[in-house]
């Protein structure tokens, strides 16, 4: 590879990785008063201009100026709900980043706020409320744009199931308000659950929440959850049957899904400033309330030899190698280890892995891992181990990075920079970043790049569960930028 040419591309990537992070984190964010009360209001009149039957369930008592918690619940009619996505991204400033089917409708993230659209009002796929009976008796929030909000008695009953649904119990913060609905609406209360509950149960269940025996009405919601499956069972018997395995097969296709986890990988010369712009990065995700983990060169998932205690600094080419035979056994553990950290970074939230180096570090700079196998071993796991969705290369002419980490000759230097943009060069999703930038520039570059990233999935998950083409604006400058990467090699 021509050193000067390999220059002569870095140059020009400033310019374009500055607006492809414009272009990404524009509009998104909803911290001011105002905005956020302008993103409410575009929300809630795009719905109403698509003729979607909505309201919005609880916690609107601070709406425009604030969200009183992390998520806007808002009741779809089940026939409406594709409308209701749609009319999201018709916000011609929305940026939609995250979109995830669950079992009860969708929940996606809009402008840093979390919509949950709910479409079912139920439990493992059996009813406890008609969606049609409650969007038919809701009223009108007076304070603000005559918002559509359940009533007094459906608001309580859809708070308490949704409270122990999520939870197996009923949170504090609602005891008082659910325990003084019951008691004053108790004929109502029982009149809608009965239906489905039966009538004796109903009553037990209001009984105990009414006088505040909370202890009491988790045992009678665990009997209701039994009532409300045998009772559709004889009642409703196709429906019941169909909606359990709705519900179960909706639980398992999620479960099997393709990870939801955003990696991004890390990698340069010493002196390219990855560890600073890493914990940045972090930094900047966690602020936009991203669940972030952060890792160094690989999961330590099997094993962890880490030293304890921090020494005196020993240059890592220093040390000897390993056998043949245990560097080709650590070799294979940690690309196994790739797989396992991702899946278990999907199962518990996680939402984005930050890695500090990557596998691939093997195949470059090998006496830094210790790695004393052969070559081909490396290149054939190389081949199969899980990939980054996202590389990014921080890079700067030799005579910087020499001068940041003077450990390491001007040679070995240039080989590794070499070496790491040949390796990546095609490799899909790269991006290169010139470490020289200030730090800020640098860090929105990665943060748009990112941002970019959880846009196209949540435009894919859209398109595949609505079997629908997503007309989304996803590319554009992004498209561009893949393209002009690779021709790094």
């Amino acid at each position: 590879m021509d050193i000067t040419k390999l220059d002569d591309h870095l140059a020009a990537v400033p310019q374009n990785q500055s607006a492809f992070s414009e272009a990404d984190r524009g509009g998104r964010a909803c911290t001011g008063t105002s905005t956020l009360s302008r993103f409410l209001d575009r929300l809630f009149s795009n719905l109403e201009s698509a003729s979607v039957r909505w309201c919005v369930l609880r916690r609107y008592e601070g709406f425009p100026a604030a969200l009183l918690g992390r998520d806007v619940d808002i009741l779809i009619h089940p026939n409406d709900l594709l409308s209701a996505v749609q009319a999201v991204y018709d916000g011609s400033d929305v940026s939609v980043t995250h979109l995830v089917p669950e079992a009860c409708g969708v929940s996606l993230r809009a402008d840093d706020v979390q919509l949950d659209f709910i479409s079912s009002l139920s439990w493992q796929g059996q009813p406890y409320l008609e969606v049609d009976h409650v969007l038919a008796r809701n009223p009108n929030w007076s304070r603000w744009r005559q918002l559509p909000i359940p009533d007094e008695v459906d608001k309580a009953v859809i708070t308490l199931f949704h409270s122990y649904i999520a939870t197996g119990r009923i949170k504090e913060q609602y005891r008082g308000e659910i325990s003084a609905v019951f008691g004053t609406g108790r004929e109502q209360v029982i009149a809608r659950l009965s239906p489905r509950a039966g009538k004796k149960i109903a009553a037990q269940l209001v009984s105990r929440i009414a006088a505040m025996d909370y202890n009491g009405a988790v045992r009678s919601l665990q009997s209701v959850r039994w009532r409300l499956l045998l009772r559709n069972l004889v009642r409703y018997p196709v429906s019941c049957l169909s909606g359990l395995c709705v519900h179960h097969w909706r639980r398992i296709r999620n479960l099997l899904a393709p990870a939801k986890v955003i990696t991004v990988a890390f990698v340069g010369v010493d002196g390219a400033g990855k560890s600073t712009v890493l914990a940045e990065v972090e930094k900047a995700l966690r602020s936009l309330e991203y669940d972030v983990e952060r890792r160094n060169f690989r999961p330590k998932i099997f094993y962890d030899r880490a030293p304890q205690e921090v020494g005196p600094y020993v240059h890592p080419h220093s040390i000897a190698p390993h056998s043949a035979f245990g560097s080709t056994l650590r070799a294979i553990i940690w690309c196994a280890e790739y797989w396992v950290g991702t899946l278990l970074a999907s199962r518990n939230g996680t939402v984005v892995q930050l890695y500090d180096r990557y596998f691939h570090d093997l195949l470059i700079d090998p006496a830094r891992y210790r790695y004393g196998g052969p070559g081909w071993v490396v290149r054939m796991l190389d081949a199969v181990v899980a990939e980054p969705d996202l590389w990014v290369l921080l890079d700067a002419p030799p005579e910087v990075l020499r001068a940041r980490k003077p450990e390491f000759d001007l040679a070995e230097t240039i080989r590794q920079r070499l070496g790491y943009c040949a390796t990546i060069a095609g490799r899909r999703s790269v991006l290169v970043v010139d470490a020289t930038q200030p730090l800020k520039q640098v860090v929105a570059q990665v943060e748009g790049a990112i941002l970019h990233l959880f846009k196209k999935r949540a435009a894919g998950t859209y398109a595949k569960h609505f079997k629908v083409r997503a007309n989304v604006p996803v590319d554009g400058v992004a498209g561009q930028h893949e393209t002009k990467e690779r021709q790094l090699s």
